[in-house]
């Protein structure tokens, strides 16, 4: 088992517990339609724009950012809105 380290030296993971994505799918953005097992561990945007998110942590509140083309946002959403301009691919478990 393999352990990574950060600049300072200080061990951030092993191997073990990276939990890589193994499954990729585009979003189409609604305010009805859970994307918690498709976006399960972050998004990665394919055109910029706005992206509008739930969290799975927060699945009440609606957070808006501004995010480019090639972007990885490391969040688990449980909704992309219908509010979103950007195209987004969820990276699932």
């Amino acid at each position: 088992m393999e352990t990574v380290y950060g600049a300072n030296g200080t061990p951030l993971a092993s191997e073990a517990s990276v939990a890589v994505p193994t499954t990729s799918t585009a979003i189409t953005p609604s305010d009805a339609t859970d994307t918690s097992t498709i976006a399960a561990k972050g998004l990665i945007v394919s055109v910029g724009g706005s992206l509008a998110i739930r969290s799975v942590g927060a699945p009440s509140t609606t957070v808006t950012i501004t995010v480019v083309a090639g972007q990885y946002v490391p969040i688990a959403c449980s909704r992309v809105m219908a509010a979103t301009t950007a195209t987004v691919i969820g990276l699932g478990a």
